[in-house]
């Protein structure tokens, strides 16, 4: 695994992956910007504030543990609870959240270089994000589970879709390989168990 972060690069896939990494993380930490500047409230009304820090320290704590899947990166068990911020919490805070509680041991570690760091949390904020606004969009948190359960199982489905996609794009550049086989790979092992299991 540590290979992904330390094998040499050429300067130009060195900058094409440098380059991926902060074009996924600007729009992120922009919007944040923007939403802070523009209505700080919605990030502290009714005792949310101390809410916020409670979800960001679970999902840093789940974060620990990885489901490791034969990429440069590993899934974590902490997608359920990125479901659940995404149904509680209008989209701006969700993203919030899952910006500050995508923690990786290896930052602490320092195995992971500022830039990749930055991007594999600004990946799973901008998929609590794209979560938030369809189930925020289609339902609300109060609506009888029958017309709940089908928004909040496709919020997941276009989450995890969107982590895939970032995840499997950097690892082809990363590596070299192209982005079908990166996808092959992640199909196979305990992928479509952990899918199944934490999906349903």
């Amino acid at each position: 695994m540590e290979q992904a972060f330390t094998r040499p690069f050429g300067r130009r896939r060195w900058a094409i992956l440098r380059g991926y990494e902060v074009l996924v993380a600007i729009p992120v930490v922009g919007l944040l910007a923007a939403e802070l500047f523009r209505a700080p409230g919605q990030f502290t009304k009714d005792g949310r504030l101390l809410a916020v820090l409670v979800w960001v320290a679970a999902l840093a704590l789940v974060n620990l543990i990885p489901v490791p899947i034969g990429t440069a990166f590993d899934l974590r068990l902490s997608f359920p609870l990125q479901v659940s911020v995404a149904l509680l919490y209008p989209p701006p805070v969700a993203c919030l959240i899952a910006l500050l509680g995508s923690f990786d041991i290896r930052e602490i570690r320092r195995e992971l270089p500022p830039a990749t760091a930055v991007f594999l949390r600004a990946a799973a904020a901008m998929a609590v994000l794209a979560e938030s606004r369809v189930i925020h969009g289609f339902a609300d948190v109060d609506d009888p589970l029958l017309a709940l359960a089908p928004t909040v199982l496709v919020a997941a489905i276009v989450g995890y879709t969107i982590t895939t996609i970032f995840v499997a794009q950097w690892d082809a550049l990363s590596s070299g390989a192209g982005v079908d086989a990166i996808f092959r790979r992640m199909r196979t092992g305990i992928l479509g168990e952990f899918v199944v299991s934490y999906v349903g």
